[in-house]
């Protein structure tokens, strides 16, 4: 194989492995919380909408119920008043705040039942009759020996029930008369492993198989062997763990998020790695690895505390606060326990004026304060997980030597049927690719090569010469933050493409980090494996908070859901027709303000990606309405202006022309980036012409 796999920068080894309105963060809570109360059928928020409010205060809202309608519920512990006031108290952290209200003149009677006995569950009230659409939190717990199967609706699973989740927690709205099913089955452990089968009969350990109740059925799958290496399996005498996973529709699977099924006393689960000593290819918990055969065998890689005797810390009443360090490690490892208290937060001014260059904090810290490491200047990698609640760049005072950010899973994905949560498919296509001799063809670009790409098409127009990645993702988001991590994929033989909407920074260079960019990679934290400078982009620490803050209240889902509208490909599904002559959708775009500083930070890293791998790039442009273009930009001289600009500033050649990516704007479906699917065939053909004529010029020299 040609490929490059990433090696564990930090594994505990000689080897090493928007914002919310947040003022301050400091021991006293006086920071300020901003919340938002959705809008919903039934009723009219009146009032203030989001408030803020100091943290730990109530934040109020005024609301107007609809003629006929009753409120049922809301989120975060919401109480509701008969005078139209909704109260959430206490608010600690950015939340946005769901209420239901129904028309419904009856309650329907619903619960939930334990089909096999093999556990616990249970809906966290004693009520059995409720409005429709109240939603109510479904737990099951299985007994030791048991593994929870998932929910079922009205049968139990043998019987044939609707596999509603795989999820032990489960947000359920209540619509009608009905019965869910919590299905537990035991835990087969064998005496003797044979290892050459990935079969789950001859497996010794815990073993959790995909059976045919499966999200996708069971036409595809792979054998995961975990290794707890050095710790144990939770609630077994074991250190092997055995998770069959499908490979129906994603074709590399997710590892296990840290859900603590693997335990080791004084130690931090860092990630899995495909050697014990952590010498072969580091994956996070919750990322992505390309399978090979039946089985593939992970070994967990713990990180030792760092001594507790040199820490300070207070109770906070929820927890422990780490107010002071003594210490002088390398690799820095908050502990997740002090004594028999969880260290929930790190405070302002925490550590001090050291030199470690690994940084690990667990998953039970949710705050880290402003300020709270200063002077901290050596530090390279950040290991962090999707539990934390408050993180912000200015936690930090000085991070000017920090590389590599490692996020792991803790909690389930949210956003798994959400389009941008497609970007795991065609990042699983490249590393698919890097197992084979493949040249590879990836086309960086926002949402436009969603709708704008023919992802086959282009592979025909180029000979089949190419396996084209079709790597569109979100124009706001930095593209340079999407190359970096394709290029641990690329050589000499392969070809970046940057396509921008040149109407959006994300795409020009500009070097700000959008909280979007972790809903993209939520199935695919390994992403972040391969980026090989997190400190070039503005507010990365900021966007994961904001992005956290989110989910924090969103329905959890499963790995295995999928966003059915885009393919393999990455490749819009849905069906695009032609719209009028007149179609405009708000983008105003014009060439004459092309930052020119970010199109030097484009510079910077397109000469370091071929500096590294030989690749090539070229640039080229997304196809865009001429509705959407100003008057100005429309003259002649303006483009050559551009292209003079680009030409000058760029060490890459410029392709394509940026009027030959101009539609009418009846070939536009649902934005002026987006084409129709006439559209999409013209410019697919436009770009294939472009890179042939690109491939005989360079034939020439």
């Amino acid at each position: 194989m040609k490929k490059r796999f990433f090696l564990s920068a930090a594994v505990g080894l000689a080897m090493l492995v928007s914002a919310w309105g947040l003022a301050s963060c400091g021991a006293a809570e006086t920071y300020s919380v901003r919340v938002l109360l959705t809008e919903a059928e039934g009723y009219t928020i009146t009032g203030e909408n989001p408030v803020t409010v100091p943290a730990g205060a109530d934040a109020v809202f005024q609301v107007q119920l609809d003629e006929g309608y009753t409120f049922v519920q809301a989120s975060d512990g919401g109480i509701w008043s008969e005078d139209g006031t909704l109260t959430i108290p206490a608010v600690r952290y950015p939340a946005t705040v769901n209420m239901i209200a129904t028309d419904a003149d009856e309650k329907v009677k619903f619960f939930v039942d334990n089909a096999t006995g093999g556990g616990r569950v249970s809906m966290g009230t004693d009520e059995f009759f409720f409005y429709p659409g109240t939603k109510v939190v479904l737990t099951a717990i299985p007994h030791e020996g048991q593994y929870f199967a998932g929910w079922t609706l009205d049968k139990s699973m043998d019987k044939g029930g609707k596999l509603l989740s795989t999820n032990s927690v489960l947000e359920y709205e209540i619509t009608k008369r009905g019965e869910v099913f919590g299905n537990f089955y035991p835990i087969v452990v064998e005496e003797e492993q044979n290892a050459s089968s990935a079969s789950s009969e001859n497996l010794s350990g815990p073993t959790k198989t995909y059976g045919g109740w499966g999200m996708q059925g069971n036409e595809s799958t792979h054998m995961i062997e975990y290794k707890a290496n050095g710790g144990t399996v939770s609630g077994y005498d074991s250190d092997t763990y055995y998770d069959q996973v499908s490979t129906a529709v994603y074709s590399c699977p997710n590892t296990l998020a840290d859900k603590n099924i693997f335990v080791r006393e004084g130690y931090v689960l860092l990630e899995y790695n495909t050697k014990a000593d952590g010498s072969g290819t580091a994956i996070p918990c919750g990322g992505k690895f390309p399978p090979v055969g039946e089985m593939t065998t992970l070994y967990c890689i713990w990180a030792k505390y760092s001594d507790p005797a040199d820490f300070r810390y207070e109770d906070n009443g929820q927890g422990m606060t780490i107010t002071g360090y003594n210490g002088n490690d390398d690799m820095l490892v908050i502990p997740e326990r002090i004594g028999n208290k969880t260290v929930t937060r790190i405070a302002s001014g925490a550590v001090k004026g050291k030199s470690f260059t690994v940084l690990v904090i667990p998953k039970t810290v949710e705050v880290v304060e402003d300020k709270a490491f200063q002077h901290c200047g050596q530090m390279e990698t950040l290991y962090l997980f999707d539990t934390i609640k408050y993180i912000r760049d200015d936690s930090f005072t000085n991070r000017e030597n920090w590389k590599y950010l490692r996020l792991g899973a803790v909690k389930d994905p949210v956003f798994s049927n959400h389009e941008d949560a497609t970007f795991c498919r065609k990042w699983e296509k490249l590393l698919m690719d890097s197992l084979t001799e493949t040249k590879n063809l990836v086309v960086c670009s926002g949402s436009s090569s969603y709708y704008g790409l023919d992802t086959p098409l282009l592979e025909e127009l180029l000979g089949g010469e190419y396996s084209v990645i079709n790597f569109g993702n979100v124009a706001t988001c930095s593209v340079s933050f999407f190359m970096d991590g394709v290029a641990d994929y690329l050589d000499r033989e392969d070809i970046i493409v940057q396509a921008p909407e040149t109407a959006y920074g994300g795409e020009m260079g500009d070097p700000y980090f959008f909280w979007v960019i972790y809903r993209i990679i939520e199935h695919s934290y390994d992403f972040l494996y391969h980026v090989d400078d997190i400190g070039l982009y503005d507010g990365v620490l900021n966007a994961l908070s904001e992005y956290n803050g989110y989910r924090e209240y969103m329905t959890p889902l499963d790995y295995d859901i999928f966003c059915t509208s885009v393919d393999e490909n990455g490749d819009i599904t849905i069906d695009m027709p032609n719209g009028p002559d007149d179609a405009y959708f708000g983008v105003r775009i014009s060439f004459w303000h092309v930052n020119q500083d970010w199109l030097k930070n484009l510079n910077v890293m397109h000469n370091r990606i071929m500096g590294e791998t030989g690749c090539r790039i070229y640039f080229s442009f997304a196809p865009y309405n001429y509705n959407a273009v100003v008057d100005e930009s429309r003259e002649p001289e303006t483009h050559e202006i551009l292209h003079t600009m680009m030409d000058s500033i760029l060490d890459v050649p410029v392709i394509s022309h940026v009027w030959d990516y101009v539609l009418d704007g009846y070939l536009m479906y649902n934005s002026d980036y987006h084409p129709a699917e006439e559209g999409r065939g013209i410019r697919t053909r436009q770009l294939a012409e472009d890179i042939l004529a690109q491939f005989a010029k360079e034939a020439a020299q």
